[in-house]
């Protein structure tokens, strides 16, 4: 094991090489692996048979990526539904698509039909047609999962979403 003395200098530029499950298979690491962006992006409501049509008083998200992990945050709320959603419930517009499935924190959710028996969750999934969109789930406190679907949201209908998923 080397001794590092006062006055030793690291050459930080140097690539080392570490597990391909770090780093996406490449090997070695580089400057590109680290990088990290900001920005945002606007997310919107939609059912996966018929979209529907919001008017929405808030719909706003940031992301910040690091390499090929990007972490969100997202706010929306609804005021009225023009065209009532139909089928699977989705929040789509996130910044990248996603390569495989995770979970996401839904951290306030209201205006949906269900009540308090149920709460809801998400997930973000690239072996989709949506891979750039949460999915959303309620379950009871039983743990059993359904979708929500359009006919369980309410022209009140406001979450906040956070997490992260890689792009």
């Amino acid at each position: 094991m080397a001794e590092l003395k006062e006055g030793s200098v690291i050459d930080t530029h140097k690539i080392i090489t570490i597990p391909d499950v770090v780093n996406s298979g490449k090997g070695k690491l580089d400057k590109d692996d680290f990088k990290i962006t900001t920005g945002t992006f606007t997310p919107n409501l939609f059912g996966q048979t018929t979209a529907g049509s919001f008017t929405y008083g808030t719909k706003e998200g940031r992301y910040i990526t690091i390499g090929n992990l990007v972490y969100f945050t997202l706010y929306l709320y609804i005021t009225d539904i023009k065209t009532a959603p139909v089928g699977i419930m989705n929040i789509g517009g996130l910044p990248f698509d996603a390569t495989s499935m995770t979970a996401v924190n839904v951290t306030r959710v209201a205006g949906l039909k269900f009540g308090t028996s149920k709460f809801v969750t998400g997930t973000v999934s690239g072996d989709s047609d949506y891979p750039n969109a949460v999915y959303l789930y309620n379950n009871n406190r039983e743990g059993q999962f359904w979708n929500v679907f359009g006919g369980e949201v309410n022209s009140s209908f406001s979450i906040v979403i956070s997490g992260f998923y890689l792009k």
